[in-house]
């Protein structure tokens, strides 16, 4: 079976690490030859990942083809656009995943009327396709009512492989460590944007006087939340390490990873977290709720801090509980071989049929 994984470029977005994980996931079933193809010609001099395939940058205007692939397998605007530009959806077997509530997302990423207009060309390209991977079913009812065409859906959890051993920065985790040592430690990791809430961690400290926080990453709510922290007087209680490469390998350092989005297609970070034997705070959006309850994360409401400081209260005073059912639930749902072996399935199913419905 020979696929060809068409992402926007070659970096550490969420949903190009998703594409990385599955080709490491399907290779290791021996069954597949994969191909990548993206759009970023700065990074034309990439010919290979930390996997053998092969990686060709596409021009936008210019068609390939693809008629040695079984399936074309896309994910996000500017592959499912080339797609559609080029009528491969008429041709060519072709998938796509869908990793992000597309409205919510890019408008708070791009702004109302950026936003708006990027949504709308998503969604002409979108109802070309008839095969939708989703990784949730509210994913998947949400995508059946803001798409005219009817899709075949078919509901894949993420997974991600062992996450490798490395070196920790020594100085990072002397700083931890020194929080460690007086408080329970919450960890909250990503862009720092408005619809990640890592206000929910900074206010809590106020609520938990025992508590402390660190957050990994940066963005354009960075200064807002410095300011925050002085403003309610926490400041030598939250230490802002922006961007740190491998980020899991600090989280057996934290009592607790925070998911705080109002918004998400489903958290990686929060994976490895749990990969990682980290107990999990998140809020409580409904792809969430299919797959956790208050048995096994602290669930609360976005932009709700008494919510937040209950959920934060229960796993902090009862981490052990709480880090087995995370590493439950990495090993027996979220796990690379278990996504893998769900697409391999799916495309069987697909080339079998050989037709547009499943």
């Amino acid at each position: 079976m020979k696929i060809a994984f068409l992402i926007p470029a070659i970096d550490a977005m969420g949903p190009n690490i998703f594409t990385f994980n599955l080709i490491k996931g399907l290779i290791a079933l021996n069954s597949f030859d994969c191909e990548v193809f993206h759009f970023d010609r700065g990074s034309k001099d990439i010919k290979q990942l930390e996997f053998p395939v092969k990686v060709t940058v596409l021009d936008f205007n210019k068609t390939y083809d693809f008629k040695d692939f079984d399936i074309i397998h896309s994910t996000m605007p500017v592959p499912d656009l080339y797609i559609v530009k080029h009528k491969l959806y008429k041709k060519y077997l072709c998938v796509t995943s869908m990793h992000c509530f597309m409205e919510s997302d890019l408008y708070q990423r791009k702004g109302k009327i950026k936003g708006w207009l990027e949504v709308q060309l998503w969604k002409f390209a979108l109802n070309k396709f008839h095969h939708l991977i989703v990784s949730s079913q509210s994913m998947k009812e949400y995508y059946s009512k803001i798409l005219v065409s009817n899709h075949n859906f078919k509901i894949i959890p993420y997974g991600i492989p062992l996450l490798p051993s490395g070196n920790v920065l020594p100085e990072i985790v002397s700083k931890i460590t020194l929080l460690r040592n007086n408080y329970k430690v919450l960890c909250g990791c990503g862009s720092l944007i408005k619809r990640k809430g890592f206000q929910h961690l900074v206010r809590y400290l106020v609520h938990n006087k025992n508590a402390a926080v660190v957050l990994i990453g940066r963005g354009e709510m960075e200064a807002e939340l410095k300011s925050l922290t002085r403003e309610l007087q926490v400041s030598n209680r939250v230490l802002f390490l922006g961007f740190l490469k491998d980020s899991y390998l600090y989280y057996p350092y934290m009592d607790a990873y925070c998911m705080c989005s109002n918004s998400e297609g489903f958290g990686l970070a929060m994976i490895e977290a749990m990969q990682m034997r980290t107990p999990i705070i998140c809020t409580n959006l409904d792809i969430y709720k299919e797959y956790f309850d208050n048995s096994s994360v602290g669930l609360f409401e976005f932009e709700n801090q008494e919510s937040f400081n209950n959920a934060a209260d229960t796993v902090l005073a009862n981490i052990d509980y709480y880090a087995d059912r995370a590493k439950l639930l990495a090993d027996n749902v979220f796990s690379l071989k278990n996504m893998a072996s769900q697409h391999y399935e799916y495309y069987q199913k697909l080339i079998a049929l050989n037709t547009h419905e499943v």
